[in-house]
């Protein structure tokens, strides 16, 4: 359960500024590493639960594909560590990597290094050739935690495959399953960038407004006096922020 804010504690018109002190660098820092963030932090979870796993797993086959995982998910940390910093990142090295542990293994660990032959395709500039992995490997249960996060990937994909439609199809459809680890304020606030970049400033608009009034509904509840309510979510922040700057 989230933290409840005291309206008590704070005063009148107080509540945007307190929450720009709490989130405001966060939400800063996300902004400027939001593809890394999101194309890294499954590769953390991956490396957390594979850990886990190996423990217990009796077949030298799923150990070893476990493995093989593991080594090919830390050279793609190191890769995105070495982009940040500008330095050249072979690509398709990686790519070589993942297809082999796809092709070698199969169940979680041919699933995940789809996934990130997908990613590693898309870093490379091959939009076409990660759509069609992304696809596949986005093909299995929506209540798998790892089909949103590949869903994301791939409605990026698709956008710079050239393909604008298709991206704001898988989009919403994040949206609307709402799935856990990528809740749908996170999907909107894609959807609203999505419609910004191709220009459309009306839509863009409308659904950052539409995440933004959480910060209306608070303000509202701290005016009318109310003794505590949930705070709005960091999208609202970031929201509320970009539609400030479209506005003006």
């Amino acid at each position: 359960m989230s933290k409840k804010l005291h309206a008590k504690d704070l005063k009148k018109d107080q509540l945007v500024e307190t929450l720009g002190e709490i989130w405001g660098p966060a939400v800063h820092w996300f902004e400027e590493n939001r593809r890394t963030v999101i194309w890294t932090l499954g590769a953390v979870v991956v490396l957390l639960l594979g850990a886990a796993a190996v423990g217990s797993m009796r077949q030298s086959s799923e150990r070893s594909a476990q493995a093989a995982l593991g080594a090919a998910l830390e050279k793609l940390s190191e890769a995105e560590t070495s982009a940040g910093e500008g330095e050249t990142v072979d690509w398709a090295a990686l790519q070589s990597e993942f297809k082999k542990v796809a092709d070698e293994h199969g169940g979680t660990a041919s699933r995940v290094a789809e996934h990130y032959l997908g990613v590693a395709q898309l870093r490379a500039g091959d939009a076409a050739g990660a759509v069609a992995t992304l696809s596949s490997a986005s093909a299995g249960a929506f209540d798998d935690w790892r089909t949103p996060l590949t869903l994301s990937v791939l409605a990026a994909a698709q956008e710079q495959a050239g393909d604008p439609s298709s991206a704001e199809a898988t989009l919403k459809k994040l949206r609307e399953r709402n799935a856990l680890g990528f809740p749908a304020d996170a999907a909107a606030m894609e959807l609203a960038r999505f419609y910004e970049r191709q220009g459309r400033l009306d839509e863009a608009r409308a659904l950052y407004a539409e995440l933004a009034a959480e910060l209306d509904a608070a303000n509202a509840a701290a005016e009318a006096g109310e003794t505590d309510f949930e705070p709005p979510s960091v999208y609202a922040s970031q929201a509320q922020a970009r539609l400030d700057e479209l506005e003006g």
